[in-house]
């Protein structure tokens, strides 16, 4: 369950209160005006009686009853009360209401036998005579000598009184009512002065919290201190605004160039959740960035060595690096860079890791040694022969002409292979040297002159062996290249196509549009390169 709104916060304590006090304020006004009623009809009793006692002075009511009752009856038409005058001995004299010949001997009442002690008696009680509760006042009438002549007894109904105090109590609760209403309204309004500007603080807030803009501006008729806690929002808000802009910049600013980097880059939490991935790091893992975030290591990809190497990091001091081999096919060679992330404390937070994909370069290393070592080979072969016929000649083999020539013929054609292995060489070189510099100039050129003039570099070789080389090129086929690059590598699949090609064979050299690209085609009648090399070449 929630907690009430700030109004009903201060509204209901604040009508709660005021109710209350009402609610004491009417209660002890009843208590006064009941007791203030009491006492002016007590006083209004005792005054009736003493205007009908000195009517009589020290006079002794007996023997005159008849006047009495006249007097009696007089004084009590109109003033709604009784009076009764009793004799010292309790007799009934007169009574405005009742025949005082038939009512009982009055010595034995209360307010009757206090006058006659003290001068002066009251009582509530119930009248046996007019059978309802009664207010009684009774006052002493004493004689010239001083002993009591009589008593005059005035009363009122209890009804009475408690009617006249019913209405008095209902205007007094009508009155609580209408105060009461009125300090509702009072409280509402001084409720709302107070929560209306703090909702729109509140609102204000939401806005802030959901992007939009802040306005905390509010109503001059609020208080100082609202007003001020206003500002302080305000300009509150505006710092917030402008970190927010500071810090989104600065993410967005990272998140380039954490996704323009080739190497890929990912944080590891203490718990072993991703919470940094770049797209690069990610594709290394099999998954998209959003898929990786939140993932645990070993979740994302399972690469035990990985995993290992994180650990290590959490728990080491100093920059790590390490090679990671996955063991799935096509196996990748991962160069890790790894370094904790401390907090103030010294505790470790993060593990940063950055892998680089070097499978292309220990792939390349391979072929280079592979390269090294068959080169060697090749150059090895006809220096031996070379070598070996040398030796023959200078044992004696050169003064046999037939002999002679054979062994110089071989060492010639040998040494045109150690030729042709040397250009090989020069060409690869120049080519890393371009590759290296990275500075190949690509233009548009015809294609024509450039496939015509690869094939004038093997005629020679081709026409050795009766090979007849094929063009197959529209004359306005263009496309962007470097000539001398590319009439290379058509050289080098053309002479390696007559190479192998038996005699009497065709070499055929073709080349088509193909959308936005160019294909050239080198198609001989050879055994082919064998799948295990295209990788080489291609």
């Amino acid at each position: 369950m929630g907690r009430p709104p700030l109004v009903r916060q201060i509204y209901l304590p604040f009508l709660g209160l005021v109710l209350a006090t009402l609610a004491v304020a009417t209660f002890m006004a009843t208590l006064s005006v009941r007791r203030a009623y009491l006492e002016q009809t007590r006083l209004a009793l005792e005054l009736a009686a003493r205007s009908l006692a000195a009517t009589r002075g020290g006079q002794s009511p007996t023997g005159h009853e008849a006047e009495i009752q006249s007097q009696v009856s007089r004084a009590a038409h109109g003033a709604d009360m009784r009076i009764t005058v009793i004799a010292p001995d309790g007799t009934v004299i007169a009574d405005s209401d009742e025949d005082p010949r038939v009512m009982d001997n009055h010595a034995d009442r209360p307010e009757v036998r206090e006058a006659l002690a003290r001068g002066i008696g009251r009582a509530t009680r119930f009248s046996h005579t007019v059978k309802r509760e009664m207010f009684y006042v009774a006052l002493a009438v004493r004689g010239d000598d001083g002993r009591p002549a009589g008593v005059v007894r005035t009363s009122i109904p209890l009804a009475h009184i408690e009617g006249r105090l019913r209405t008095l109590y209902g205007t007094a609760i009508a009155s609580a009512a209408a105060l009461a209403l009125l300090a509702a309204a009072v409280a509402w309004m001084v409720s709302r002065r107070i929560s209306s500007p703090l909702e729109h603080l509140e609102k204000s807030a939401q806005a802030v919290r959901s992007g939009g803009p802040a306005h905390f501006a509010v109503s001059p008729r609020a208080s100082r201190e609202i007003e001020q806690l206003g500002r302080s929002l305000e300009a509150m808000a505006a710092e917030l605004d402008r970190r927010v802009r500071s810090i989104a910049a600065e993410r967005d600013q990272r998140e380039a160039v954490l996704a323009s980097m080739v190497e890929g880059v990912l944080a590891v939490d203490s718990s072993r959740r991703l919470v940094t991935v770049n797209k690069a790091a990610a594709a290394l893992l099999g998954c998209s960035v959003d898929d990786a975030l939140g993932l645990p290591l070993e979740q994302a990809r399972r690469l035990p060595a990985l995993q290992r190497f994180v650990e290590r990091v959490f728990h080491s001091t100093e920059p790590l690096e390490e090679e990671i081999v996955t063991g799935e096919l096509p196996r990748r060679f991962l160069q890790a860079h790894g370094s904790a992330v401390r907090d103030a404390a010294g505790q470790v937070r993060l593990a940063v890791v950055v892998l680089n994909d070097v499978t292309d370069l220990r792939r390349l290393e391979t072929v280079r040694r592979e390269f090294v070592a068959n080169v060697s080979h090749e150059l090895k072969t006809p220096i031996t022969s070379v070598k070996g016929f040398l030796d023959t000649l200078r044992d004696g083999a050169v003064d046999d002409p037939q002999s002679a020539r054979r062994f110089v013929e071989i060492a010639a054609r040998q040494a045109e292979r150690l030729g042709m292995i040397i250009d090989d060489l020069l060409a690869l070189s120049r080519l890393e040297e371009v590759s290296e510099r990275q500075t190949i100039e690509r233009r548009s050129q015809p294609l024509r002159p450039i496939l015509e003039g690869a094939i004038e570099v093997c005629r020679h070789k081709a026409d050795s062996k009766n090979i007849r080389i094929i063009l197959g090129c529209p004359a306005d086929l263009e496309a962007p290249l470097d000539p001398a690059l590319a009439e290379q590598a058509v050289v080098n699949l053309i002479d390696n196509a007559v190479k192998y090609s038996g005699e009497n064979s065709a070499v055929r050299v073709c080349a088509e549009r193909c959308g936005d690209t160019v294909r050239i085609d080198v198609h001989d009648q050879g055994p082919g390169i064998d799948a295990a090399h295209l990788p080489r070449l291609f």
